[in-house]
């Protein structure tokens, strides 16, 4: 686990610095890219999050801006924001790997090349675990909350799901194969059981009730986030479909592995049904759970960022496949894999964060404002909608 823990946190810094090799911008800068941002300035608001003069950040979800808040504590202000943004996602993406590592065993698939596997094989787990993004952290409350189903504590699940939906909205989701495993495959269908399953949803409605108290005029969740992405339900994938035709002409790889993802997580959810794994369906419910809600939204945003929206499935479908053919591989075929799929990643992860640096810093001047601030603890709020450079909206989330 040592090993694995080390593996993971050698993968993503690599992966941050190769993607600055050609900036020349220090690694603290990093946390401000992509989101980093919005939940910096979130983290600097704490111990009472969010304000009523940024309106365009309450659509974002407190538990990673908490983490980052936490860790300027414990740093005791020695480090700056945009480090500690750079440290709660790298250090909870190895985490990650090494409770992927239990759950391996937990489900009797081979521990140590899964969680090799984890690291290296799915490129967007490799983009976001390397910058400062929200899903590391949750992916690990995700994966602890079913760790602790396997062994039986239904309390400590509620828990850790609890957390992870507030690290990440969309990690509600998951209650739903947690809730089947219950109720349904261990028939435990009573007032306490219930009662237990219904703790992730009081929280976040405690969250939005603090939002209404603490923001006048809070319209909920979804309407704060509209600014960034204004989406409604349609047919599973259209969204996606209708975004493919823009992608073919482009040549983008984005599209590529987008569509790898999507078949892989569709195949799984065939796979893990099988009658066999009757014990085990909570896994391809959990694909579905995520990559089924994403579908179903409309708009050219989300269609974009599908790969990016769906990747808290990534454990799950990995669990899938790895127990069904992990065993059965030669024993030189893994390392093989890993090295083949890793050295993909790391190319198709770094050039990313490139791209991105490159539009943000060409599209969104207070960036340089929040990077000046880096060392300060007062937030300081955006007026998006007032400021002439609008194409942050497309790329954000």
């Amino acid at each position: 686990m040592g090993v694995l823990f080390a593996l993971a946190l050698v993968v993503e810094s690599g992966t941050a610095l190769l993607g600055l090799r050609d900036m020349r911008i220090p690694l603290a800068h990093l946390g401000v890219y992509f989101d980093g941002h919005l939940y910096l300035e979130i983290a600097k608001s704490f111990p009472l999050p969010y304000a009523a003069e940024g309106p365009e950040y309450l659509g974002q979800a407190p538990g990673f801006s908490a983490c980052i808040y936490l860790a300027r504590l414990l740093s005791f202000g020695l480090i700056n924001w945009g480090l500690l943004a750079i440290l709660c996602a790298w250090i909870p993406g190895a985490l990650a790997a090494l409770v992927f590592y239990l759950l391996c065993k937990e489900v009797a698939a081979p521990p140590f090349w899964g969680g090799v596997l984890f690291v290296l094989g799915h490129p967007i787990w490799m983009t976001r675990a390397a910058t400062a993004h929200s899903e590391p952290l949750a992916a690990v409350f995700i994966m602890l909350c079913f760790l602790a189903y396997l062994r039986g504590s239904i309390g400590y699940s509620v828990v850790w799901l609890s957390i992870a939906a507030l690290i990440r909205f969309p990690a509600i989701l998951v209650g739903l194969p947690l809730a089947f495993g219950v109720l349904v495959q261990r028939r435990g269908l009573n007032l306490r059981n219930l009662a237990l399953l219904s703790v992730p949803l009081g929280c976040f409605g405690l969250f939005n009730l603090y939002m209404y108290l603490r923001i006048p005029g809070f319209a909920g969740v979804m309407e704060a986030h509209s600014f960034w992405w204004d989406t409604s339900w349609t047919w599973p994938f259209s969204a996606l479909l209708e975004a493919i035709s823009y992608w073919r002409y482009t040549g983008s790889l984005v599209f590529a592995v987008t569509c790898a993802s999507t078949l892989f997580y569709l195949t799984t959810m065939f796979v893990g049904f099988r009658p066999s794994e009757r014990e085990r369906w909570f896994l391809p419910l959990w694909v579905a759970a995520i990559v089924l809600f994403h579908a179903s939204l409309s708009g050219f945003t989300g269609a974009m960022g599908f790969g990016r929206l769906t990747i808290l499935a990534w454990p799950a479908a990995l669990l899938i496949v790895w127990r069904a053919v992990g065993p059965l591989l030669p024993r030189f075929a893994v390392p093989a894999l890993c090295v083949a799929i890793g050295a993909f990643g790391l190319r198709y992860a770094s050039h990313q964060i490139t791209g991105a640096l490159y539009i943000q810093r060409a599209t969104q001047p207070f960036l340089r404002e929040t990077i000046d601030r880096l060392d300060t603890d007062q937030p300081y709020w955006v007026d998006f909608r007032a400021s002439s450079s609008q194409p942050q909206r497309r790329g954000t989330h």
